[in-house]
């Protein structure tokens, strides 16, 4: 729009403004209070624990194996769910415990929770990390950051990824934290007390 149709269209006002043609009759006010009136059913309704619990199952059974999957590994959604109900399946070691240790991880993070924690700290990045690669790493590698350079590579052998430099890792986790401390602040600017405590 030119600057003249702009100062001409806001001269004109409302009244050139879009205004769609209906009529709200009797039926669609009906329609609208018996989808309010269903939207608050459902709000509100408890799941039943019989639910509850199967769901909780088939999302952790999924994100199990599809984000482990993604990382190269090797176990079928079928060979996850036998897993993780105990059975001992043909397959490779580190493929188990990488699933094993992803669960872990979901029942840490459900924990937390819990309890109420609603900041992401150094020191529960690194337990994430300890619980992810239990039994995949040494114990003396776990819980800190890696001192070696990596890489993403897919069953072709080619790399799909390559995180930053092993000597940038603790710098860059310490600017995510700081990052995720100040996101906090910000949200909390309005309640002055917290702000204050946010900036000290």
């Amino acid at each position: 729009m030119l600057n003249s149709d702009l100062s001409n269209h806001k001269k004109q006002g409302v009244s050139n403004m879009y205004r769609p043609n209906f009529t709200i009759t009797k039926e669609i006010l009906n329609h609208i209070a018996d989808i309010s009136a269903s939207r608050e059913v459902i709000l509100n309704a408890p799941l039943l624990p019989k639910w509850e619990v199967k769901l909780r199952k088939e999302a952790i059974l999924k994100m199990a194996h599809h984000s482990t999957s993604i990382e190269g590994n090797r176990l079928t959604m079928e060979e996850v769910n036998r897993l993780l109900l105990g059975e001992d399946i043909a397959a490779w070691e580190k493929d188990k415990k990488e699933v094993l240790g992803y669960v872990k991880v979901l029942e840490y993070i459900d924990n937390l929770g819990e309890k109420g924690v609603d900041k992401i700290t150094e020191d529960i990045i690194l337990e994430i990390h300890r619980l992810n690669t239990q039994g995949i790493l040494k114990d003396s590698e776990a819980r800190h950051y890696r001192k070696v350079q990596v890489v993403v590579v897919n069953g072709l052998g080619s790399v799909t990824f390559q995180p930053p430099e092993a000597s940038q890792v603790s710098s860059l986790m310490n600017d995510f934290n700081i990052k995720n401390y100040n996101l906090e602040c910000e949200d909390n600017e309005k309640d002055e007390t917290r702000f204050d405590q946010c900036i000290k």
